[in-house]
């Protein structure tokens, strides 16, 4: 062996890639990490043919008669319904990683990677073992598999109906209803069960009057704002002058989509109505003489009933169903709280009240959503 001389121990931190974070990027059937933890290249294993360097005066070295540096290695790890996560695939060399036995993957993975470090406690002193080839030429250090490190969540599969879930956010109004805002309340909606997803859609269509349209197209970024959007600036956005009218529906599409991954034929819509209330109202309205009743389903798409409410037989109960604009559109003078099938309503709000013999019992709002 040739005599060997020391070599700083900052080639150690010369030899380091560029990779700042772990990234990766999701697809139909794979996950692909982009962008590894930063790592020596330069670190060797007991995976090698190596010997020591039998020398007096380098006692703390390490011949590599073959072998290569040690590169990442990965973990494929799936998300479940309870926030735990699985491991489903490595460890393995490659960077490309699938879900093995699923054909159609779909939900949300991640890669667990562990890169090579310098182990600094072989030599005296905590400096790390020196490597040479048998040319006595240095190549490198002695390592180990240092800690766990994580990519960002990506999306396996096309998205599904249950992919795609929001609600409507009060936006100041203290409204009663989830489905309504007073007039020149700002209208949002939550979206953050979607975060992950990178392609994405929101219109909103007024049913009747002008009947107005906005969009903001197709955005490939997750929504920001922690998944808050805000309609009302979508609404004004290039038109200053409109407002959300008083008494009037509107309909929220949403879209979501795996960019990498699209569904093709057909968008993931779900659409959601909203009604616009008088300002002030906080869509309340009055509910009687202390009946503790409930319309149940509301919204509603087919029929309704009265929940926590009994009829007497020695009472005749009138029900009504109403338009916001005050118009009857059904009634019942003998109702003894059987469905009432309300799917040949156009969708929107109603007011259902109940009364007996002229005195008023209950009223509430509902909404048919089609």
């Amino acid at each position: 062996m040739k005599n060997i001389s020391f070599l700083p121990f900052i080639l150690l931190l010369l030899l380091v890639t560029t990779a700042s974070a772990q990234t990766a990027k999701g697809g139909c059937t794979t996950a692909t990490v982009t962008a590894n933890p930063p790592y020596s290249q330069n670190l060797y294993f007991s995976y090698v043919s190596w010997g020591d360097c039998g020398s007096v005066e380098e006692p703390c070295c390490r011949v590599i008669f073959s072998g290569s540096p040690v590169a990442p290695r990965y973990y494929l790890e799936r998300k479940n319904s309870n926030g735990t996560w699985t491991q489903v695939a490595g460890p393995q060399a490659s960077p490309v990683l699938s879900d093995p036995g699923v054909l159609n993957p779909h939900g949300v993975y991640r890669v667990r990677i562990n890169v090579p470090v310098p182990d600094y406690n072989v030599c005296e002193g905590g400096e790390p073992l020196r490597c040479y080839n048998p040319n006595g030429q240095f190549v490198g250090y002695w390592g180990k598999w240092g800690p766990n490190e994580y990519t960002n969540e990506v999306l396996l599969g096309k998205t599904v109906a249950s992919d795609n879930s929001y609600f409507f956010v009060d936006g100041g109004g203290g409204d009663a209803n989830p489905f309504a805002f007073d007039y020149l309340e700002i209208a949002q909606i939550n979206t953050s069960a979607c975060k992950n997803y990178d392609q994405w859609w929101v219109a909103i269509i007024e049913q009747g009057g002008q009947s107005r349209y906005a969009s903001n197209g197709w955005e490939f970024s997750p929504v920001g704002n922690g998944g808050i959007f805000n309609l009302t600036n979508l609404w004004k956005d290039g038109h200053s002058n409109w407002e959300f009218d008083p008494l009037m529906t509107y309909t929220v599409q949403f879209v979501v989509e795996n960019h990498a991954c699209l569904n093709g034929q057909g968008w993931n819509v779900n659409n959601q109505n909203y009604f616009i209330c008088p300002f002030g109202s906080g869509c309340r309205f009055d509910e009687g003489v202390g009946l503790e009743a409930a319309i149940s389903p509301n919204p509603t798409s087919n029929t309704l009933r009265l929940t926590n409410f009994t009829p007497t037989a020695a009472q005749e109960y009138q029900l009504t169903i109403t338009d916001l604009s005050g118009r009857t559109v059904k009634s019942v003078q003998s109702w003894v709280n059987e469905d009432m099938d309300v799917s040949d309503l156009p969708q929107g709000m109603y007011i259902l009240n109940l009364t007996s013999n002229g005195t008023p019992l209950f009223s509430d709002q509902f909404i048919v959503n089609h």
